[in-house]
């Protein structure tokens, strides 16, 4: 299943000491991107996958370092936890790879059980 949304999640260090709220907002947006790019390929697993491989790959016009890339991605794997399309987000349930380039920003989300 490949998911692809026009949007980057923020930072870490962008959402750090804001208001509790503003990062509520963060995630609930995630959850609704990611729940309308599944309904739009139509390829939603009938159940969650208990093992799977999730590649995140982050396009936008400044790049990240590592320890922000990954802690900017973690929105969008609760909200495929949300989605029910991974049981948990734990190392024993998924296999998470992120990468990142320069360029419109742009979210590509693919999972393929394991």
């Amino acid at each position: 299943m490949i998911l692809e949304i026009p949007r980057v999640p923020s930072s870490p260090n962008y959402l750090r000491g804001k208001h509790w709220r503003v990062r509520w907002r963060e995630s609930k947006l995630w959850n609704e991107e990611v729940g309308i790019a599944i309904l739009q390929t139509r390829d939603k697993p009938s159940a969650p996958y208990e093992r799977a491989q999730v590649t995140i790959h982050r396009r936008s016009r400044g790049k990240l370092d590592k320890d922000n890339l990954y802690g900017s991605v973690k929105p969008v794997v609760d909200a495929l936890r949300h989605a029910a399309i991974i049981v948990n987000d734990t190392e024993d349930h998924i296999q998470l790879d992120v990468t990142q380039s320069r360029g419109a920003p742009l979210t590509r989300i693919e999972i393929q059980p394991m």
